[in-house]
């Protein structure tokens, strides 16, 4: 008994290994990690989806103000949710959303979004790039399908619409956004006999300095209406209390 009780406290730990600790650690790195990661995938789905105020709500220029105060407030402004938001899929070099149209007033606006980093494709395309940090780096049309050719790509005048009037321009962290306004937009067809416009694509065009739509610069098409048996569903765009002018 004496020797248990001489030896026995050999048995007893009194710190805890550090090997312990060494893993607490760990696991805490570990979760910072994951949380880390969690946090830039949630932060980049946010700003994929992001548009700022003045880019996605309705614009009041001249023309539309003119309409507005002749219809005592009832512009009758509809958008569209547009299937298709990327020019290229794999790329994803310019993205449009926010569409609104207001046909009485013949006017169409969209909101353009690119990511810098299309600097690069725009190298490898053109073999150079303009600043895209600044608001001259692109122009751009909208055009329509034109119902006498059964391709979608040829060319014909009488398929561009309108005239962009409005180009306002701002940057945020790795994006650039536009703001475009199109007036006299014909969506009923004068041109063609009355017959109307089942698809209207914006075409993005590198800007050759004379801010004209060179066609050997152009980079990208996006659909951004349409109004076929296949799909034409419009909602009612309501205006806000900060967007009443």
């Amino acid at each position: 008994m004496e020797d248990m009780e001489r030896y026995g406290d050999y048995n007893e730990i009194d710190t805890p290994p550090s090997g312990g600790k060494k893993l607490f650690v760990l696991k805490i790195v570990v979760a910072l990690l994951c949380f880390s990661v969690i946090a830039l995938l949630v932060f980049r789905i946010i700003m994929a989806n992001h548009y700022p105020n003045f880019a996605k709500n309705i614009y009041f220029d001249p023309v539309l103000t003119e309409h507005y105060n002749q219809k005592g407030g009832n512009i009758e402004a509809v958008t569209q949710n547009i299937r298709t938001e990327y020019a290229d899929p794999d790329e994803g070099n310019i993205f449009c959303d926010h569409l609104i149209v207001i046909r009485e007033a013949g006017q169409l606006q969209i909101a353009v979004k690119f990511n810098r980093s299309v600097e690069e494709t725009l190298i490898k395309k053109f073999g150079s790039s303009p600043d895209t940090s600044k608001e001259t780096a692109f122009t751009f049309r909208i055009v329509r399908d034109n119902p006498e050719s059964p391709s979608a790509d040829t060319f014909d005048p009488r398929c561009v619409l309108g005239t962009l009037t409005v180009k306002k321009f701002d940057t945020g962290m790795q994006y650039g956004y536009y703001k475009l306004v199109f007036n006299g937009v014909d969506f009923d067809g004068a041109d063609f006999g009355g017959a109307p416009a089942s698809w209207i694509r914006l075409e993005t065009f590198v800007n050759d300095g004379k801010d004209e739509c060179n066609a050997s610069l152009l980079f990208a098409k996006n659909v951004i209406y349409e109004n076929h048996e296949a799909y034409n569903v419009f909602t009612p765009y309501e205006l806000s209390a900060k967007e009443v002018p």
